[in-house]
Parts: C-alpha cells; sequence; structure tokens
C-alpha cells in the first residue's frame, strides 16, 4: 500500500512539471525585477515591500530566483526575497537549500521569447545574447556549505604555505 501511494505521488508529481516546485516568497522593501540573473539586466519593473511572489526556482547558489509577479516574470536578487520557514521568515539566500527550493538555470533565448517579446528592449535581445554572460552577484556572508568565498580562502592559505614552507 505504502509503495502505491509513493508510486501515485510520483505519477502526479511527473504531471505537474515544474508547478510542484513553485511556492510563494515576499519581498523585503521595493525590489527590481530583472530580465535576467543580474543587475546589468533590464529593468522588468520594481515590486513593492512585502509583496507576494510565486517562486519558480533559483540559481544554484540561490543568488537570483525566477518569480512571477502579477503577470510579470522575471529575476530577483535572492537576499530580498524572504521565505515562511519554522514560523518565521527568512532570505532565500541564506536558506535556499533547506528550503527545498528547486534549481533553474536562465537561457536568455528562451526566456526572453517566452515572456519579453513586446517589452521595449527586446529588440537588443541579440545584444544580450553576444555578449559576455554579467557576472552573478554574490554576497559573501552566507551560512552553511557552499560558501563561494571558501574557495578562495583555502587557495591563499595553500599558496601563502607553498611560499613560506616555515608556516607549515
Amino acid at each position: 500500500m505504502k509503495r502505491l501511494s509513493l508510486l501515485l505521488a510520483g505519477l502526479v508529481a511527473i504531471g505537474y512539471g515544474s508547478s510542484v516546485w513553485a511556492a510563494n516568497a515576499y519581498t523585503q522593501g521595493a525590489v527590481h525585477l530583472r530580465a535576467g540573473p543580474s543587475s546589468d539586466y533590464p529593468l522588468v519593473t520594481t515590486i513593492p515591500p512585502n509583496a507576494l511572489l510565486n517562486l519558480n526556482g533559483c540559481l544554484d547558489d540561490w543568488t537570483w530566483c525566477d518569480v512571477d509577479w502579477e503577470g510579470n516574470r522575471g529575476w530577483v536578487y535572492g537576499n530580498y526575497l524572504y521565505y515562511d520557514y519554522q514560523s518565521r521568515r527568512v532570505p532565500v539566500i541564506e536558506f535556499g537549500a533547506q528550503l527545498g527550493i528547486g534549481v533553474v538555470a536562465f537561457s536568455l533565448g528562451d526566456y526572453w521569447g517566452r515572456y519579453y517579446a513586446g517589452r521595449p528592449w527586446y529588440g537588443r535581445r541579440d545584444y544580450w545574447m553576444h555578449r559576455p554572460p554579467p557576472p552573478h552577484d554574490r554576497v559573501r556572508h552566507r551560512r552553511g556549505p557552499g560558501r563561494p568565498w571558501c574557495a578562495q580562502i583555502r587557495r591563499h592559505v595553500r599558496a601563502r604555505l607553498l611560499h613560506d614552507p616555515g608556516r607549515r
């Protein structure tokens, strides 16, 4: 009976596709909704403080998240998104892994074609497609495993040990 329940749950999840992973998040202050995962991308709109958003997923480091808000689709910086977790609101950028938020990728051509065809800056999509991708904005104070600065510290320590063997 338990196996049948798990099988049915799996089939339901497959049937709903990505909507199974959609969740609600809230804005912390007024935030910019961007046409891609960087502040370099065009501004889609500004979302007011405490707005309820549909969270579709985030990049694998939870720095930028793909959201829907009042018919607008775009990317919001993860530090400005809060999620209800254990009776409090926590920032997505710090708790993304614990929250089980789905990881999504960004492909400008498909994404812009689907959501921005009527926007004034859509005509410059070739410029955006053929330029180096903007760097993802990173925050150095994230908690938990996979902190972006850990590898830099290890490289720095290793380099100092190689140049000064007396420190080992």
